[in-house]
C-alpha cells in the first residue's frame, strides 16, 4: 500500500439537506440515525491497493476487498479502479455508467464513490472494447449500421491478416491479382458518354460487361513489381485463404484459357468448357503454377475495402487496447446520413474518418465534409489516411478545420511503405 502525499479530493457530497422543502408544523423526528454522512465530505488521502480480479465479459464482475484505508465507522469513500480490463474502453461518461452506475471517469480510472465501512463490495459490468464500441456509437447517434464496405471488410478483418496487409508489396500483389469491376466499368461509360455513344453502343458496353465473370489469375512471373518477392507474397496470400494455386488449360479447339485449382486437376487436361482434350501451360520445368484471389477478397479489393484494414492495423500496431469498425453509415439529427471509413475506439478515444487510395480525392469540399461528420459525433480524433503521401495542402487544410471543429487531426499516408507511426 502507497500512501498518496498531498492528494485532496471533493466528493462533492450535497449532506441530508440538499433537495428538501421547507417543512411545516406538525413536526416529526426521529432517533437512532448515524449523523457521519453529514460530515463526511471531503478525505485528505488515500493509499493504492493491488489485487486480483476475476473478470467476467458474459455476467457482472464482483469486487470485494477490505479498505486500505482503516476506519472506525461507515465513511464516504471515493475508491478509484485501474488494470487491464479498463484499459482502452471510451473514456466517456455513457461507458463510465454502464459499468456502473455511480462511476465515471478520472483520467484513466474509474472513480466511484460510496458510502461503506472497511468491507467494499462493488458489482461492475466490464463490456468488451467491441461491446464498448457499439453501446457508444448507440449513444452519439440516432442511428448506425455498418456500410457495404463495413460488412465486407469485418468479414475479412483478423489480426493476422492486418499484420500481412502490411507487410511491403503484399497489398500490390492483391491489386495484381484482382478483378477490375465498379471503377473501370465507371470508366468505360465516362469515356462513352463524353464521346457521345448512342443506345446501341452503350448496351453494347453493358453486354460485354455482362460476360466479365471470371476472376483475373495470373502466374508470379507476370506479375509487374521488380522490387519485392512476388511468389514469396502470393503463397502468403494462399496461406492467409485470400488465394488459390492452379494450372491453365488451353483448349486446342476453342482457345480457351481457364484456371484449374491444384485440388481439381488431373493427369489428363480437358477445356471446362467444350470438354476437349487441352494441355496445361507449361515451361521447360513443368506446368506452371498460376494465383487466382479467392472470390470474396477480389470483391473486397474492387470495392476498395483492403486500404481500411491496412489504416486498422496500422493504428493496432500502435494501440493495441482500440476498436474499430471498416466503414458504418451514421444518422445524427439534424445532419443527412452520412458514412465513415473508420470509426471506433482508439486507446480510449472516439475516432472517425476517411481512407483513400488516392490522395487527389481529398479535395477541399471532401475534407470539410468529413471533419464535419466527425465532429458530429463528437468523434476526439479526426482520420485523414491513404495509401500514398497526403501532400502538405491537404493537411493544413485539414489541420484547420480540425481545429474549428475542436477535433483532434491524426494522419496517416503512404501506407504501401509501413513505418512505426509514433501514435497517441
Amino acid at each position: 500500500m502507497e500512501e498518496l502525499a498531498g492528494k485532496t479530493i471533493n466528493f462533492g457530497f450535497p449532506g441530508p439537506w440538499a433537495g428538501s422543502t421547507t417543512r411545516s408544523a406538525p413536526f416529526t423526528y426521529r432517533v437512532g440515525t448515524d449523523p457521519s454522512p453529514w460530515l463526511a465530505a471531503r478525505r485528505q488521502w488515500g493509499r493504492q491497493q493491488d489485487m486480483d480480479v476475476h473478470v467476467f465479459l458474459d455476467r457482472p464482475t464482483g469486487i470485494r476487498f477490505r479498505s486500505p484505508v482503516a476506519l472506525n465507522q461507515p465513511a464516504q469513500m471515493l475508491i478509484r479502479l485501474a488494470g487491464e480490463a479498463l484499459d482502452g474502453l471510451p473514456r466517456h461518461p455513457q461507458t463510465a455508467l454502464s459499468i456502473h452506475p455511480q462511476a465515471r471517469w478520472h483520467g484513466a480510472e474509474l472513480q466511484i464513490g460510496a458510502v461503506t465501512d472497511n468491507d467494499i463490495v462493488l458489482e461492475l459490468n466490464i463490456p468488451t472494447l467491441e461491446d464498448a464500441t457499439a453501446h457508444l456509437l448507440d449513444g452519439l447517434t440516432d442511428k448506425w449500421e455498418l456500410s457495404d464496405k463495413g460488412r465486407l471488410g469485418a468479414a475479412m478483418y483478423s489480426e493476422e491478416a492486418s499484420r500481412a496487409l502490411l507487410k511491403p508489396g503484399l497489398y500490390d500483389v492483391v491489386m495484381q491479382l484482382f478483378t477490375p469491376r465498379s471503377k473501370e466499368l465507371a470508366k468505360e461509360l465516362k469515356q462513352a458518354a463524353a464521346s457521345g455513344s448512342d443506345e446501341t453502343a452503350l448496351l453494347e458496353l453493358a453486354q460485354s460487361w455482362g460476360g466479365r465473370t471470371r476472376r483475373r489469375y495470373r502466374k508470379a512471373a507476370d506479375i509487374n513489381l521488380s522490387t519485392v518477392p512476388v511468389a514469396e507474397l502470393a503463397e502468403m496470400l494462399c496461406a492467409l485463404g485470400w488465394a488459390e494455386r492452379g494450372l491453365e488449360t488451353v483448349c486446342a479447339r476453342c482457345s480457351d484459357k481457364s484456371f484449374v485449382p491444384m485440388p481439381s486437376s488431373t493427369p489428363d487436361a480437358a477445356c471446362p468448357g467444350c470438354s476437349t482434350p487441352a494441355r496445361y501451360t507449361a515451361d521447360k520445368n513443368g506446368p506452371i503454377t498460376h494465383y487466382r484471389l479467392d472470390t470474396f477478397v477480389d470483391q473486397a479489393a474492387d470495392q476498395g475495402v483492403l486500404p481500411h484494414l491496412m489504416v486498422i492495423g496500422t493504428l493496432h500496431r500502435s494501440q493495441p487496447r482500440s476498436y474499430f469498425l471498416p466503414g458504418a453509415n451514421l444518422q445524427v439529427s439534424g445532419h443527412p446520413q452520412r458514412e465513415v471509413d473508420i470509426i471506433g475506439t482508439f486507446n480510449g478515444r472516439v475516432l472517425a474518418g476517411e481512407v483513400k487510395t488516392s490522395p487527389a480525392d481529398f479535395t477541399q469540399e471532401q475534407i470539410a465534409h468529413d471533419i464535419s461528420t466527425s465532429a458530429s459525433i463528437g468523434a476526439d480524433v479526426h482520420l485523414m489516411a491513404a495509401i500514398h503521401p497526403i501532400s502538405a495542402a491537404s493537411r493544413e487544410l485539414a489541420e484547420t478545420q480540425c481545429n474549428s471543429h475542436g477535433v483532434e487531426l491524426l494522419v496517416l499516408d503512404n501506407l504501401r511503405v509501413p513505418t512505426s507511426p509514433n501514435l497517441q
